[in-house]
């Protein structure tokens, strides 16, 4: 069985990587204080605000329901995110600087990207029965669990998703435009 922990990094590293290939390669400027970077940036921000959202409000969910994350303290909990937040914009980075570095190269970095983007998919099928039910543990062992659709976690992530289309397809129209 997996977490939706292992669900999201295939993803993080396609927006990491997805963003370096959109610098200008003849860029003079560190790359933090390219449009690439910040776009992505804020794009990863979205992404992270939303998981920690979902979090809070179901943690059973976010662990798929192998343990009583609901019953843990916020000692517990605290530490947790804050790891799974670091690691995110982690992950966000190491995407980032491998796309970079294949630019530079001048190799093929678009298959990649579209496979990054479909491990996402595919390491979310095995785990997809419950990935699509939201509830405590409890809930979901007697069946009660609602629908991921049914949740308020549908809300919430239309709201990122549009966001992160919104913003992160902008800034990466605007950081292919960017001069060196």
């Amino acid at each position: 069985m997996l977490l939706t922990l292992f669900v999201d990094p295939p993803f993080l590293l396609f927006l990491g990587y997805l963003f370096a290939c959109a610098l200008p390669l003849a860029s003079a400027r560190p790359i933090q204080h390219t449009r690439a970077f910040r776009w992505g940036l804020a794009t990863v921000t979205i992404f992270n605000i939303a998981a920690m959202v979902a979090y809070l409000w179901y943690p059973d969910w976010m662990w798929m329901y192998i343990v009583h994350a609901s019953e843990w303290s916020a000692t517990v909990h605290f530490p947790i995110m804050c790891i799974a937040v670091a690691s995110y914009y982690l992950l966000f980075l190491w995407g980032f600087d491998w796309g970079l570095r294949r630019r530079l190269r001048n190799a093929a970095y678009w298959p990649i990207a579209v496979s990054l983007l479909l491990a996402s998919g595919v390491i979310l099928l095995p785990v997809l029965n419950r990935y699509l039910s939201v509830g405590s543990r409890q809930e979901f062992q007697t069946g009660m669990a609602i629908t991921l659709y049914q949740s308020p976690l549908a809300m919430l992530y239309n709201i990122a998703i549009a966001l992160m289309l919104l913003i992160g397809g902008c800034g990466f129209w605007l950081a292919r435009r960017e001069k060196g």
